[in-house]
């Protein structure tokens, strides 16, 4: 009979080691599961915050090359208007419709060659008031080897004196 009570008391160990072990597994599932979910949502997070940057560069890079092509016909008002609206349809990939403001800045150095500079600031597309601080600013200056003021010039060389994003 001592044999047998001694072996009654040991039948319920292994079915306590096993739900221990079950709990652990669960516990470490929910931990991992919490990661997964955090990191998948601070992933939609920064895919937001890059096609808005890829935009407004994009949006930028396109008004550059705006304002260059307009300087040959428009030296002293290259900007085609305070607000370039750009729309997603113009960017790959469904990116944020962008607007541009132009401020041309008419600074001459007229030392053998003229020299303007325009600022632009991109942000998300408002339709009208300034864009503030942007999502990027740049600031650029048009060299011509023209060397006296001109109803028309022929921008030889572009420099990007700034670039920023402000993010």
């Amino acid at each position: 009979m001592r044999l047998r009570a001694a072996r009654d008391d040991e039948r319920g160990a292994t079915l306590l080691l096993v739900i221990g072990f079950i709990v652990i597994v669960a516990l470490m599932s929910s931990a991992v599961l919490g990661l997964l979910l955090t990191g998948t949502k601070s992933r939609v997070a920064l895919d937001q915050a890059r096609n808005r940057e890829y935009s407004a560069d994009g949006a930028v890079e396109h008004a550059i090359a705006d304002v260059r092509a307009n300087m040959q016909t428009h030296p002293f008002t290259p900007c085609p208007s305070a607000h370039i609206p750009y729309a997603k349809g113009a960017l790959p990939n469904g990116q944020v419709d962008m607007q541009v403001d132009c401020t041309y800045d008419p600074w001459h150095t007229l030392s053998g060659f003229l020299q303007r500079n325009v600022v632009f600031v991109a942000c998300a597309q408002q339709g009208g008031p300034q864009c503030g601080p942007g999502i990027i600013s740049a600031r650029v200056n048009f060299q011509s080897d023209d060397s006296a003021v001109a109803t028309s010039i022929t921008v030889s060389k572009t420099f990007i004196q700034t670039w920023s994003v402000n993010e």
